[in-house]
């Protein structure tokens, strides 16, 4: 509580009557391909947020300083998950209903496709640790795997029920 009485009294020092008078500006904008389920956004080096249209099949960029929207399609079906700018300033998508993650090159939009395990077949949330691996689960299929950059290599272990 002395920590709050603290910021208190300090915001009425600056003039500011109440902390809850500190109201952040929002902006918004409408992402221009409806009933695609736009999720999980990340934040390249330059500023330029990235997302997934999950049941739209894209990546998609938007740049908040000309506010415009780039579309990246991807194959039908894929069901992208999530997305994270890696440390290698690619796009890593989990491409959820067609088992694989996905690499984009954000300059020229070419993806590589790194297939999963037979039975890894719905990868979810990827996650980079910034030591040169991806982790991700695989939400039906029981798995928690971690791919690594260097070798492109994959190992997965089955978790318990």
């Amino acid at each position: 509580m002395r920590g709050v009485s603290a910021l208190l009294f300090a915001l009425s020092l600056l003039g500011v009557a109440h902390a809850d008078s500190l109201q952040p500006e929002i902006d918004y904008w409408r992402v221009p391909w409806e009933n695609s389920r736009p999720r999980d956004p990340d934040v390249d080096r330059n500023g330029i947020v990235w997302f997934v249209g999950q049941t739209g099949d894209y990546v998609a960029s938007f740049d908040p300083k000309n506010e415009q929207f780039r579309k990246i399609d991807l194959d039908k079906g894929v069901g992208p998950h999530n997305l994270i700018v890696g440390e290698d300033d690619h796009l890593w998508y989990s491409g959820n209903r067609v088992g694989h993650i996905g690499r984009i090159n954000p300059a020229n939009g070419s993806i590589e496709k790194i297939p999963l395990p037979r039975d890894v077949r719905d990868p979810h949330t990827l996650i980079g640790d910034g030591n040169g691996h991806i982790w991700f689960t695989a939400q039906a299929s029981n798995y928690i795997g971690r791919f690594t950059l260097a070798g492109r290599k994959t190992d997965v272990v089955r978790a318990s029920v």
